[in-house]
């Protein structure tokens, strides 16, 4: 049974008497004792549950929100409990939010409804947490490396956390512990290196494998990154080009080439080694102009080619990431040095290339 609080109370004795027989002979106040017997309906105003939680499912990684709706003399306390006995410490009031469930959240959620006057507990509310395997978004890219290059492939995935990455070699041969994300890195390739890259990425409903990632490694050739400049300017007058390494406070400029100007634009290919952190150009014209000096920087891959005098190379290219196999031809140079330049403007705004040498007969 359960005492609930002390009620004082008024009661009133009457004796019979025949000249005043409503009037009473005795008044006493008692300290009364309100006792609940098991089966006994609850005193007034002890807490009621109007609308217990419901069942709900959400994904992983979504918010719930668990509501329950009670009666009873205020002040009303609640107190959460997940499966039967666990309390939750920031569940005490009458919703219950959950931000970023997890399957180990997955379970029954019950509230007790506490006043003065009594308490009264929820039937269980049942959460199901629900997922999917991971999709992968963004697959590692096939792309050519050369000899001592460092490689990276990565992978974009989704899916309910936390996931994890397994990459493989050729198919069969898992890599080791240090490739358990989404990113691989190989540094100094070797040729023993080519070959396809896959990655598994899973999580606790599923596993997903990629599209292979194809690596080539391929031999060398010497390049160096150079300024061009592309000068513009009146077309058959010489353009004076100077330079200055620091322009604050004040540049000092100095002669770097005058330039007899065939075509607009041209280039011209700063050679100096080595480079300076920085560098600025001017350039100008005399004899009255009709058109107005004007420059373009560009950082431009200077190519070595090399052979014996007299022969011819093909300079082909290839992107770096891509199709392995994508080869295009740049230009075929006659040698007049055992050692020359050839510079690939047509690199300028165009993904990152390589680059190899072909004799040709």
């Amino acid at each position: 049974m359960s005492r609930f609080a002390n009620q004082v109370g008024e009661l009133r004795f009457t004796a019979p008497n025949e000249s005043t027989p409503s009037q009473p002979v005795a008044r006493s106040i008692f300290l009364l004792d309100y006792v609940l017997f098991p089966g006994t309906p609850a005193p007034p105003d002890a807490p009621t549950i109007v609308a217990p939680p419901q069942n709900q499912s959400n994904g992983v990684g979504t918010a719930v929100d668990l509501v329950v709706s009670a009666a009873g003399r205020p002040p009303l306390a609640y107190q959460w409990f997940f499966e039967g006995t666990n309390a939750i410490t920031t569940g005490t009031s009458r919703d219950l939010c959950l931000a970023n469930v997890q399957l180990s959240q997955a379970g029954s959620y019950s509230v007790v409804i506490t006043n003065a006057l009594g308490a009264v507990t929820s039937s269980p509310a049942m959460l199901s947490v629900t997922g999917s395997p991971p999709v992968i978004v963004t697959p590692p890219s096939s792309q050519t490396a050369w000899f001592g290059q460092a490689v990276d492939f990565t992978v974009g995935s989704v899916g309910p956390p936390p996931l994890s990455y397994q990459w493989s070699f050729n198919g069969t041969n898992t890599l080791g512990s240090a490739t358990t994300t989404s990113l691989l890195r190989l540094t100094n390739v070797q040729p023993t290196q080519a070959g396809a890259y896959t990655v598994v990425v899973s999580n606790a409903f599923g596993a997903v494998t990629s599209a292979p990632a194809l690596l080539s490694v391929i031999p060398p050739v010497e390049r160096r990154w150079v300024p061009g400049v592309g000068l513009t300017g009146q077309v058959g007058l010489p353009l004076n080009l100077e330079y200055a390494d620091a322009f604050d406070p004040g540049p000092n400029w100095l002669p770097l080439a005058t330039v007899p100007l065939a075509s607009a634009p041209q280039f011209y290919f700063d050679l100096s080694v080595p480079l300076p952190p920085q560098r600025f150009f001017r350039a100008w014209q005399t004899s009255a102009p009709s058109v107005f000096p004007a420059l373009a920087l560009h950082m431009v891959p200077a190519i070595t080619l090399t052979g014996g005098i007299g022969s011819s190379v093909r300079l082909d290219y290839i992107n770096q990431f891509g199709p392995i196999d994508a080869w295009g031809t740049l230009a075929t140079a006659a040698l007049t040095n055992t050692s020359q330049l050839y510079f690939d403007t047509s690199t300028i705004g165009e993904p990152p290339r390589l680059y190899r040498l072909v004799p040709v007969p």
